[in-house]
């Protein structure tokens, strides 16, 4: 299964913080000045996984930070990776090179290894959590039985007129197969509507990656074409079938998709 970093339209999926609503509920004043603005116009809000620091503007709630909590499943836990999962992300990814490689971008020459290097880990980790303060990424790890068995992202958030986000994912061959990923997705895509309120979520699959099309095709995302000489993987331009899910199909079968996967 791949996991796909996809660039957005636009500005690349930065966001401003005046360019994000927050739900406008559970709402209590936080400590401190707000970086300069009155307590008065400050609300700390939490809405299910989600703790919000939000501005009362003139006509709207504003987002500045967010923070994510675990998304619990079945069988599934999904929470952030930090640097103390290092020896457990290593031996996972040594295990499934051959497994994932094929399926990955190169990394860039000169960059160090994130499988063996322990300080370019802890940057990734960095970097993540940058992107959940910013709200325009969030990265899970899965975690079956406290064990470690692969990840599920949501990339390059963009708000305004687009409200959408890519999810990539990848699971330890030992794990495939299983329902794993398929729980762990309904799980984040209803973090995706539910919560974080977007309106699209998309996935980008090389056509001949059938682990990983067998994900989207037993949740019933739409094929919506292919996209030729889409990404660079593995230093060469693959095309990708391209996926969506909007909120108006989630309305229709996120109950459904939430029953199966989830509470069965």
């Amino acid at each position: 299964m791949n996991e796909i970093t996809e660039p957005a339209p636009g500005d690349g999926g930065g966001v401003s913080a005046a360019s994000i609503s927050a739900p406008r509920q559970d709402c209590e004043p936080a400590p401190g000045d707000g970086g300069g603005v009155s307590a008065a116009s400050i609300s700390a809000c939490r809405s299910g996984s989600l703790s919000y620091t939000i501005v009362h503007g003139v006509s709207d709630y504003y987002v500045i930070s967010r923070r994510v909590t675990n998304l619990r499943g079945r069988c599934v836990l999904l929470r952030p990776i930090e640097s103390g999962d290092f020896e457990a992300w290593r031996e996972v990814r040594r295990h499934n090179k051959a497994w994932l490689s094929k399926w990955e971008p190169r990394p860039a020459p000169g960059a160090p290894d994130v499988i063996e290097d322990r300080r370019a880990f802890g940057a990734r980790c960095l970097a993540r959590r940058r992107e959940r303060q910013t709200g325009t990424g969030y990265g899970f790890g899965l975690f079956v039985d406290t064990r470690f068995a692969g990840e599920v992202n949501l990339n390059s958030i963009q708000r305004g007129p687009f409200q959408n986000a890519y999810v990539g994912y990848w699971i330890d061959e030992r794990f495939a197969g299983r329902g794993y990923m398929p729980e762990a997705l309904v799980m984040v895509l209803r973090f995706a509507f539910q919560e974080l309120q977007l309106h699209r979520v998309q996935a980008a699959i090389v056509p001949r990656n059938k682990a990983s099309l067998r994900v989207v095709e037993k949740l019933g995302l739409r094929a919506e074409g292919t996209a030729l000489r889409y990404l660079e993987i593995a230093g060469v331009w693959e095309d990708h079938i391209r996926f969506g899910i909007t909120v108006e199909d989630w309305a229709e079968c996120g109950s459904r998709l939430i029953d199966t996967w989830i509470r069965s």
